[in-house]
């Protein structure tokens, strides 16, 4: 009986452990200095696409796995999004992710800064369904941006 709990106990304390190395391995991704990063990032290398039915223009890059809009704040009227960079600071402009395959126009993720508390906000947009399964690996997308960010020498 007290090998079983022994395991048990171990497994727990183990599962504990990497629970938390996720978490410091997502909050060094999910940083507000890698927000701008992106931003700046998009704004200066990327393309624009009208992709949404409220604005025009927006700035856009295509990772690959998925596509990344910047869109203005939200309490914002604007329409065209041609002059974000200009009009807005990378600490107003908000990084929405559109999936590709089974998410694709089902899920998204915006991610903008609270100023206030010096942290990001992680917004699940989209279909109930698919919100979990898509906000889960949100490291994994900041290291895919980071990375073609680096590959493109930026």
């Amino acid at each position: 009986m007290k090998i079983i709990i022994l395991i048990f106990s171990t497994l727990i304390l183990s599962s504990h452990i990497f629970s938390q190395k996720m978490n410091s391995s997502t909050n060094l991704l999910l940083t507000i200095k890698n927000h701008h990063t992106i931003v700046d990032f998009i704004l200066k290398k990327g393309n624009t696409q009208n992709n949404f039915n409220r604005y025009g223009n927006n700035p856009y890059y295509d990772f690959h796995e998925f596509e990344t809009y910047l869109l203005p704040p939200p309490s914002e009227n604007i329409v065209d999004c041609k002059n974000l960079g200009i009009l807005y600071s990378s600490d107003q402009i908000i990084i929405a992710l559109q999936f590709r395959g089974i998410y694709k126009k089902y899920a998204w993720l915006h991610i903008s800064i609270d100023k206030k508390n010096q942290k990001l906000i992680i917004e699940n947009r989209g279909n109930n369904k698919y919100k979990k399964d898509v906000k889960k690996d949100l490291a994994k997308y900041f290291t895919i941006m980071l990375e073609e960010i680096k590959s493109k020498g930026y």
